[in-house]
Formats: structure tokens, C-alpha cells, sequence
């Protein structure tokens, strides 16, 4: 996802309130995104390294596939989405199960952002 892409802010039950840029938006906005576990027929986690230009945790292991929520975008779509532009991998049918759905919260000190956060595997 580009800075120049629309994303929707929601609020604490997850409805959305506004719509942005990336780029823009407020300081305090609690945004959507999911994260996509891979297990492989042994049940082995699949990870991939991050890009070395990110601006977290360049270089370092990561989920299979993560991202924001694009504007209109369900969290089904965009797992699906992320395992298409990260892996290449793509889904003939809805992704498999959603494990956690995160109430609203602050991620980890180094990220400082509100999210809404939907995990699938």
C-alpha cells in the first residue's frame, strides 16, 4: 500500500467515522489491518524477511503477510490482497479462518498507532 491510497479510521467498535490518505491521516486515528499466518501441511509457520527499506524492523522476520485495510475494503479482502502483493500467493476462496480479532489497542512502543487489528490463518 502506497502513502497515496485511501484508508477508513474507525472508532472503538470498529465503525467507520472518516476516510483519509494514508499519509494523512489524523495522529490519533485507530485504522484497520490484518495480519495472514501461512502454516504449511506439517503445520510449520511460514515467515518471510522484511524489506530492507521499511522503517521498522528492516531486515527482520516477519508475519506471512500484513497490512492496512485499503478504504471499503473488508479484512477478508485485504488478507487476501496482502498474501497476493507479498507472496504472490492467491485465493480461490475466502481466506481460511480468522483466529483473533485485537479490540482496538496500541501496538508496541516503537509503533505508537491505534489499530483494529484482524488476524487469519
Amino acid at each position: 500500500m502506497t502513502s497515496t491510497e485511501l484508508i477508513d479510521y474507525v472508532n472503538e467498535h470498529d465503525i467507520v467515522i472518516g476516510t483519509c490518505l494514508r499519509h494523512d491521516q489524523p495522529h490519533d486515528a485507530i485504522t484497520r489491518n490484518v495480519i495472514v499466518f501461512l502454516q504449511d501441511s506439517a503445520g510449520n509457520h511460514v515467515v518471510q524477511v522484511r524489506a530492507h527499506h521499511k522503517k521498522t524492523w528492516p531486515g527482520c522476520y516477519d508475519f506471512a503477510a500484513c497490512g492496512a485495510v485499503k478504504a471499503g475494503e473488508s479484512y477478508s479482502m485485504a488478507a487476501e490482497r496482502e498474501l497476493r502483493e507479498e507472496l504472490g500467493i492467491r485465493c480461490t476462496s475466502e481466506v481460511e479462518r480468522l483466529i483473533a480479532e485485537g479490540a482496538p489497542g496500541v501496538k508496541e512502543y516503537f509503533l505508537k498507532e491505534w489499530e483494529v487489528l484482524k488476524t487469519f490463518i
